[in-house]
């Protein structure tokens, strides 16, 4: 018996010619025989190849593809929060076609009915593997967790369900979206998976960034942690004029203190670059955000020549109301 529920997947795609067919033929198979209602949601991420023709030629045969081109190619979050700005479902699943099997989207969604607001998906061959980036990696997770209060689990994917109340929770889906569902606190759960194929690695340096940017986006503390840093320094510096003034009453001879200066100095400066450093990028997000530049723009969309699930909306017509 098919589960009375509308089900969303967003599948970002670029240059997917090779392989997006077959993915999507078996994907749709399941979602049609498990659901009432459901939307497969492709979201070209400015795809080179012949992607558009490979997805236009399925949507003549299968039911409820929406295609959504964007006009410049994006990070993955980018692409995902098309989707996402997009879907109707109650539940809405974000895959990666490469690497995401489709097998698992029925016990997601059975896991969401039964009250689960999120399910993760745990990709068990990460946590298999010791490398520097996964000891990064967990060192993230830590941090993270003692700057917001939030509990995330190691080693989750971008396989995962949401519930729809989930999604309505936070405007800064495209920075955020890894890491939305935890700040919610809502009720999550894991899922472990062995993916299609091996997952590439992301550069250091870019994962590096891109945690400071989850980090600096979804907590105040590291500019509390600068406050309570200078109000300290401020005060030991307080300290250290008492401690020369001490010395020039009591003590005679006294040498001209190149090294205690130099420290000083450098010191000082260093922490003066961490409080700048720090403060721009809070100056960043305030000025990107009043300049409001779109993250995406939508070039070009497609429908299935069937969508089963608008014969059941309650949606009512222009003619109608005429």
């Amino acid at each position: 018996m098919k589960k009375d529920v509308f089900v969303s997947v967003i599948i970002p795609v670029f240059n997917a010619a090779p392989y997006i067919t077959a993915y999507i033929e078996a994907l749709a198979q399941i979602v049609e025989n498990q659901f009432k209602d459901y939307e497969i949601i492709l979201v070209d991420n400015a795809c080179v190849d012949e992607t558009l023709t490979v997805i236009t030629t399925l949507q003549q045969t299968v039911q409820n593809i929406l295609y959504f081109r964007l006009s410049r190619s994006g990070e993955l979050d980018i692409a995902i929060t098309a989707g996402l700005d997009n879907c109707i479902g109650d539940f809405i699943i974000t895959l990666n076609p490469l690497c995401d099997p489709p097998e698992l989207i029925p016990e997601m969604v059975t896991l969401g009915q039964q009250g689960y607001e999120i399910v993760y998906g745990i990709d068990t061959t990460q946590t298999q593997q010791r490398s520097l980036f996964n000891w990064l990696y967990r060192k993230f997770h830590r941090i993270f967790q003692n700057m917001t209060g939030s509990s995330l689990p190691e080693n989750f994917s971008t396989y995962r369900l949401m519930s729809r109340q989930v999604l309505n929770q936070n405007e800064d889906r495209h920075r955020l979206l890894k890491v939305i569902p935890a700040l919610g606190g809502f009720k999550h759960i894991t899922l472990n998976y062995i993916p299609l194929n091996p997952t590439d690695r992301t550069p250091v340096f870019t994962a590096l960034f891109k945690g400071l940017d989850i980090i600096f986006s979804s907590s105040i503390k590291p500019l509390r942690l600068v406050t309570f840093t200078a109000l300290t320094m401020g005060i030991l510096n307080l300290w250290y004029a008492l401690y020369i003034v001490l010395i020039a009453v009591f003590k005679e001879n006294i040498a001209e203190g190149w090294i205690t200066l130099s420290l000083q100095s450098s010191g000082m400066f260093f922490l003066l670059s961490l409080i700048l450093a720090i403060l721009s990028e809070y100056i960043f997000r305030m000025m990107e955000n009043m300049y409001k530049r779109p993250l995406y723009q939508i070039t070009e969309e497609k429908v299935s020549n069937v969508l089963t699930h608008r014969q059941r909306l309650n949606v009512v017509s222009s003619e109608k109301n005429d």
